[in-house]
């Protein structure tokens, strides 16, 4: 099978597993909103935090090395895997001696169990981490996906008996516990009949890999806290209840960065590590990247910034309407954030992890006075729009370093922004008409906005944007024609 076809049949199996696996939290989403409480969110939302800046050293920071790495030995992956797992208990040792701590600058007693629960997953997962990362590598992404289905299913399961048991804020711990658990022993069992770690160690094997991952925890850390230190302003300064509504605005809004744009990007990182040598190539693969995602990012953010008062009362309950500004907000962000994230898979293609690692910081320069002037003039909610102020100089800047990588130039890059932009614009001023009506019950509102809504779009689209369409349905479908990057 030709490169072309394996990107196109490992698109095919990210889609669907993203399609199914965003359905499954939305579900989830939709169904614990109903049992639980937002100081419930909220205090997840802290969680979150602190699982999120762990992960980044449980992981040493070498899965992209290994995916960069076209020649490694089994020898070293066995002396990587053993480092992974050894990074993994050494971090939970921490949170674990840590966690008083943390609950004590939170206020939050409730914190210190679910916090101890949901540590475990540093012992899980890196047992599975490097077998997803052989997967990614060798585009086998249809186990992957299948994994990824199985195990947010069970952890849908598992997440709502609790919920409805009245376990609280440990039904979200005891969901994620199940996803990572069930996603690793499926890697696992199906990783060992290709590739065993033998019984060796060799510190010297691994020096090269931790000097990438040394990059990449710099990178990661700083890009952490500079995209989560809204969660530890508002947990620490606002309490429990404004985090959840935060926590819950920020999971809806995120879903089309995390869920959406991986389809492509996930694919996209092995495929231009084999071409990176080829700039024209890379050129055109990520210019293409860029428009597949705005084509399917832009109106799904302009439909949460314009319905989000119709549709956040009837899916989740009135208890959550003070999460609909945080929501609109946040999702202005995200379809700003969505145009700047593929630059990573770009960067790490090409060896230049140190690239992205001072990207990353210059990130961070840009976001904390942002969101620091945006806490001192508008509370909770001008943390938010700091976010998006943030995220527009962001915009700007990552043009200027795409343009120095793959040498494009501003009409280039801007063009494929503004077809989906303007179609989005026509869609939320029929929305806003709908929402104008005097008459009319809001479910039938709500309905005659999203059928309007995908109708509206999608014509437009057909029209305007058919070759790009065709293209995108073509990658899902596994037929054969041109994938983004050409091999």
């Amino acid at each position: 099978m030709s490169l072309k076809q394996k990107g196109a049949a490992a698109s095919k199996w990210t889609s669907l597993s993203t399609i199914v696996v965003t359905l499954v939290q939305f579900a989830q989403l939709a169904i614990l909103s109903r049992l639980l409480n937002p100081s419930d969110y909220g205090i997840m939302g802290m969680i979150t935090v602190v699982v999120g800046f762990a992960q980044i050293y449980s992981d040493v920071g070498i899965s992209n090395a290994i995916i960069y790495r076209q020649d490694i030995s089994r020898q070293q992956l066995s002396s990587l895997y053993y480092l992974n797992v050894l990074s993994g208990v050494l971090v939970l040792l921490v949170v674990l001696a840590v966690s008083p701590l943390i609950a004590w600058f939170y206020n939050e007693p409730k914190l210190l169990t679910p916090l101890w629960w949901v540590s475990l997953i540093f012992i899980i997962i890196p047992i599975g981490q490097q077998y997803q990362v052989l997967c990614q590598k060798e585009l086998k992404f249809n186990q992957l996906a299948i994994f990824d289905i199985l195990s947010y299913s069970l952890g849908l399961v598992v997440a709502i008996t609790s919920a409805w048991m009245q376990a609280g804020v440990m039904s979200l711990v005891l969901g994620q516990l199940t996803v990572s658990s069930v996603k690793t022993l499926c890697l696992v069992l199906v990783g060992m009949r290709s590739w065993k770690p033998g019984f060796h160690f060799k510190f010297n094997e691994v020096k090269e890999f931790i000097k990438f991952g040394a990059y990449q925890m710099g990178e990661k850390t700083i890009h952490f806290f500079s995209t989560n230190i809204d969660y530890i302003i508002i947990g620490k300064m606002f309490g429990t209840q404004v985090l959840g509504y935060y926590t819950f605005a920020y999971q809806l809004a995120i879903i089309p960065v995390m869920k959406i744009n991986p389809v492509v990007t996930q694919v996209a990182l092995p495929i231009f590590a084999r071409i990176q040598h080829e700039k024209k190539k890379l050129r055109e693969g990520y210019l293409t990247v860029l428009q597949y995602l705005s084509m399917i990012n832009f109106p799904i953010y302009a439909g949460l910034i314009i319905a989000s008062p119709l549709f956040i009362p009837i899916m989740f309950g009135d208890k959550w309407n003070g999460s609909i500004l945080f929501i609109q907000v946040l999702s202005l962000m995200g379809l700003i954030r969505s145009t700047i994230q593929p630059n990573n898979s770009l960067l790490l293609a090409i060896g230049r992890a140190d690239l992205s690692f001072k990207w990353t910081v210059i990130s961070m320069f840009v976001l904390l006075p942002s969101i620091g002037i945006g806490v001192t003039v508008g509370q909770a909610e001008g943390i938010a729009w700091g976010y998006v102020v943030a995220q527009c100089i962001l915009s700007f800047m990552n043009y200027r370093m795409i343009r120095r990588v793959i040498r494009t130039n501003w009409l280039e890059y801007s063009w494929v922004f503004i077809r989906p932009l303007s179609y989005c614009l026509c869609m939320m001023g029929y929305v806003w008409g709908i929402r104008s009506m005097s008459q009319g019950a809001p479910i039938v509102k709500l309905v005659l906005v999203l059928i309007g809504a995908v109708l509206l779009y999608s014509l437009l689209t057909w029209i305007f944007s058919k070759s790009v369409v065709r293209e995108i349905l073509r990658l899902v479908l596994k037929k054969t024609a041109k994938t983004a990057v050409e091999a």
